[in-house]
């Protein structure tokens, strides 16, 4: 039967015993047996498995005053499966290997710590400072938070969150590093926070900032700077393609399919103005400019000096004259009361127009014309005598094209035969253009400036001739317009 000796002295534990660590044992006033190796182990007890024992032999040494002990077997980590809250106690023992006997006995508690694979800590060598909390686990006070204590030698409980310097690289799982949130800034760069991601199958975005209360009437996220850089930059890979700069102005850049500055719905509004007095939109089909919003208002184009506003798709205008302007050297015609279609006067009058009868009038190829586009010359006219069937009346134009600076050229000429078959009812006689393109003198583009003469006569139909006069209204020309002027006098 083993006999043993309980300790004196007694035996001394340097430091807090706990798992995944080692501590020192010292012992004092044990006598021992000269030549006998000694070893030193701990053995869970009461509730704990007794089998939790093996494996835990610490270094042997012949000079028992001073071991060390560890606890990072299998055996103990099992132990404190569901428990790691409450220290387990266990007997210390002093075995005498040489006379297969206990030598001493002593009571120690092992605490709980994490496996330093999972988290890295910096080695304690104080049984007060490991785990030197103000709080204990029982007794958490609600908002504190956990820090490295000014020493780097334990952690402990402090009102202030925990500020990392971004130098030190947090591991997640994976092996994916990233820099710590709230962080001061880093030495090299100045950089204060860095969030990073490398995932081909993440399902959510790397970072969300979500306000849930409907009560909340605080902002969501503030983004602040001092400094004269961009106060926000939107980054596609290594290209900029927008950012609100300094001062608050927003710009858009990049390749020249990253300008697009969108408002994802019709009608959806830009809006201009300390009180959103103005908007630009396009409601699905008609884009619209308001300025009217709060109170009517001008709309400016501001160009700039020989800079104008320019339609790229050209529109249409008229530049025409009335009939009862219009003069000859030839037969003017006389002057015709408009009657309706029951033959009753309406005190309105135009020119009668009948064979070999004509007037001349002339405009100029004005400023806002688009440059070198056709000229359409025409006459609106009516038959207010009934026709046979299907009659004719063939108007003839004669035009010239002058222009500053050279000589007046040939006459352009055209017939154009319209037919009649209705009292009353009124037609639009169209002559052939004048190109754009050649129309000008010697063969050149028309251009802004110049003048255009006419002469629009009714000649003798080649098919069965409509008898009665033609009552002109208006006769002009169809033009091509694409700005409100020209950039210059003589310039489009």
């Amino acid at each position: 039967m083993s006999t043993y000796t309980t300790l004196i002295g007694p035996a001394t534990v340097t430091g807090k015993p706990v798992l995944y660590s080692s501590v020192a044992v010292t012992t004092s006033g044990l006598s021992l047996d000269s030549g006998h190796t000694y070893s030193v182990q701990w053995i869970a007890r009461g509730t704990q498995s007794a089998q939790a024992s093996q494996g835990t032999i610490t270094i042997t040494s012949n000079d028992i005053s001073a071991c060390e002990l560890s606890f990072a077997t299998t055996e103990a980590v099992a132990l404190f499966h569901g428990k790691r809250q409450d220290p387990l106690t266990g007997r210390l023992i002093v075995w005498d290997r040489t006379a297969s006997r206990v030598y001493a006995l002593g009571d120690l508690e092992l605490y709980y710590s994490p496996n330093p694979g999972d988290v890295t800590t910096t080695s304690v060598t104080t049984a007060a400072t490991f785990l030197a909390l103000t709080d204990t686990p029982s007794a958490f006070t609600a908002g504190y938070w956990v820090k490295v204590n000014a020493a780097g030698t334990a952690l402990e409980f402090s009102t202030a969150p925990l500020l990392l310097d971004q130098t030190t690289v947090q591991t997640v799982t994976g092996g994916t590093p990233v820099f710590a949130a709230g962080l001061t800034a880093q030495a090299t760069t100045g950089r204060s926070a860095y969030v990073y991601r490398n995932d081909a199958t993440a399902t959510a975005e790397v970072m969300k900032v979500y306000q849930d209360h409907a009560s909340d009437d605080e902002h969501a996220l503030v983004v602040a700077q001092d400094g004269t850089g961009d106060i926000i930059r939107g980054m596609d890979g290594l290209v900029k393609v927008f950012a609100i700069q300094d001062g608050g102005t927003m710009v858009v850049a990049g390749t020249a399919n990253m300008r697009d500055v969108k408002a994802l719905g019709d009608a959806y509004k830009f809006l201009a103005g300390a009180g959103s007095d103005a908007s630009l939109y396009y409601d699905g089909t008609v884009g619209y400019v308001e300025t009217d919003l709060v109170a009517p208002s001008d709309l400016y184009v501001k160009c700039g000096a020989a800079k104008t506003l320019v339609l790229s798709t050209a529109v249409y205008k008229d530049i025409n004259f009335g009939a009862l302007t219009f003069v000859t050297g030839g037969t003017l015609p006389g002057v015709v009361e408009l009657v309706n279609n029951a033959g009753a006067g309406t005190g309105i009058y135009g020119r009668g127009f009948a064979v070999n009868e004509q007037g001349s009038f002339c405009f100029e190829y004005n400023h806002e014309c688009k440059a070198a586009s056709d000229i359409t010359l025409h006459v609106h006219w009516c038959g207010q005598d009934a026709p046979t069937g299907t009659d004719y009346v063939n108007w003839r134009m004669i035009a010239s094209v002058c222009r500053d600076g050279a000589v007046t050229p040939a006459v352009i000429t055209d017939d154009t035969e319209t037919a009649i078959d209705t009292q009353y009812k009124w037609y639009r006689t169209d002559f052939a253009v004048i190109p754009g393109a050649t129309g000008g003198p010697g063969g050149t583009a028309l251009a802004i400036g110049d003048q255009i003469w006419v002469t629009i006569l009714r000649v003798a139909a080649s098919g069965a001739a409509y008898a009665g006069e033609a009552l002109v209204s208006t006769a002009g020309a169809h033009v091509q317009v694409d700005t409100l002027g020209s950039r210059l006098i003589s310039t489009k």
